[in-house]
């Protein structure tokens, strides 16, 4: 984990969780560069709080300019959460989702939590690693923080097959947050390299689906597709996740391309 990686979730811990960081020196490129995965991750406002709780240390060091530039994010109006994100593509398991969100009272923090779950998962298959609701996930989840029945939670999560892609998040929560394990009331996987390789997407720059992947007929009778790199793009991410959501992984990629391919004009 580089430096600018570091001083970002230094930042981010201190930020959500009121936790006392150690910011090392940088660069005023690699302030640039937290600048822009707190952005990117959609949790600008946490960093920016982080700032100020830590501003007193010596190697929190950042040019004025780029100072006023964060004072000019913040300023902007908050972006709700897409509500249209809480949904999965396997009929099966939606059907199984919609039973559940419609018979638990709105007000539910264990429903909360499931809805926090659903964010982050939609997120990692259609876009790689979002921070925003994994944040909001471990807020839900701290000690004292908020009253969940573990046992419901569990049971939503063998109903709609959710338990090793919630585990991966629990994972993920332990890695970034640096929160006890047994804090949790799910258990995160063992410890496992290729899932520290997997927390590297949120720190790559735009990924090359960036554009969304579109099909269209041309003059001849076949099909083309406008970015090939993100068809790729997206078939290797459900491959990649297939083992901690094989449900969803596998309908989630063909539904990308069914959206894609209504773009086609009759």
């Amino acid at each position: 984990m580089n430096i600018a990686t570091r001083n970002f979730l230094r930042l981010l811990r201190a930020g959500a969780f009121d936790q006392d960081e150690q910011i090392e020196p940088m660069s005023a490129w690699k302030w640039q560069r937290v600048y822009e995965v707190a952005c990117e991750q959609g949790v600008a406002r946490l960093v920016y709080r982080g700032l100020q709780q830590l501003a007193d240390q010596f190697f929190l060091q950042i040019p004025d300019a780029q100072m006023e530039t964060w004072r000019k994010t913040i300023a902007m109006p908050v972006v709700p959460d897409d509500e249209s994100a809480l949904r999965l593509t396997n009929r099966h398991n939606e059907k199984k989702l919609l039973a559940i969100i419609e018979k638990e009272p709105a007000d539910s923090p264990t429903l909360a939590v499931l809805k926090s779950m659903l964010l982050t998962t939609r997120h990692i298959l259609d876009d790689g690693f979002y921070l925003r609701p994994l944040v909001q996930l471990a807020l839900l989840l701290r000690p004292n923080s908020r009253r969940i029945d573990q046992e419901k939670l569990n049971g939503w999560l063998q109903t709609l097959h959710m338990e090793r892609i919630a585990q991966l998040e629990a994972t993920l929560i332990v890695m970034f947050f640096e929160m006890e394990p047994e804090s949790l009331p799910i258990s995160p996987l063992p410890t496992n390299p290729r899932i520290e390789s997997l927390a590297d997407d949120l720190f790559s720059r735009k990924h090359p689906h960036t554009g969304q992947l579109r099909f269209t007929q041309g003059n001849d009778i076949f099909v083309h597709t406008s970015n090939s790199r993100a068809m790729l793009w997206q078939a290797r991410r459900s491959a990649r996740y297939f083992q901690y959501y094989p449900s969803e992984s596998i309908t989630n990629l063909l539904a990308s391309f069914t959206r894609s391919l209504t773009d086609i004009e009759e």
